[in-house]
């Protein structure tokens, strides 16, 4: 599958779904839909790495902020920061752009749904930094997470 993913990558995959995550978020099924891609395209490690260097990070931010209310465009951003995660050298631009005080606002302000809550706890751990985390309220989060989930309803 990386093959596949590396060669839409090649042929300029990355490039248009960062342009138009962009210049189109006036569109929430478009913005849902590449941030899905954008976590595909983020599974392999040669990726993240164009991702992360072209602003990826920025995008999502500015995706999460104007769709705060869009649970399952959060969901989308969530996954997109999970693959986005899969290497050490990415995670100090996911910090910088101030992508884990959103991932805890999304679990918080969805906390009726489990899905968020799941990706975002998913996403809490590949990020790091977990002292940091905790003094951000994200054991609180990860806490009112388990209990809205059907596992803390079991």
């Amino acid at each position: 599958i990386d093959t596949d993913l590396n060669s839409l990558m090649k042929m300029g995959a990355g490039e248009y779904l960062l342009e138009a995550l962009r210049t189109h978020t006036e569109k929430p099924k478009m913005v849902e839909n590449a941030c899905c891609l954008l976590r595909s395209l983020g599974r392999s490690l040669v990726n993240t790495e164009y991702l992360i260097a072209n602003g990826a990070p920025e995008v999502v931010r500015t995706i999460m902020i104007k769709y705060q209310t869009n649970a399952r465009i959060q969901l989308s951003c969530l996954g997109a920061i999970w693959s986005l995660c899969n290497r050490e050298e990415n995670k100090p631009a996911l910090w910088k752009a101030g992508l884990p005080s959103l991932v805890l606002e999304a679990m918080e302000r969805h906390s009726y749904d489990p899905m968020v809550g799941e990706v975002g706890c998913i996403v809490i751990s590949g990020l790091g930094r977990y002292y940091t985390q905790m003094k951000l309220g994200a054991c609180e989060t990860v806490v009112g997470a388990i209990k809205a989930s059907s596992y803390g309803n079991a």
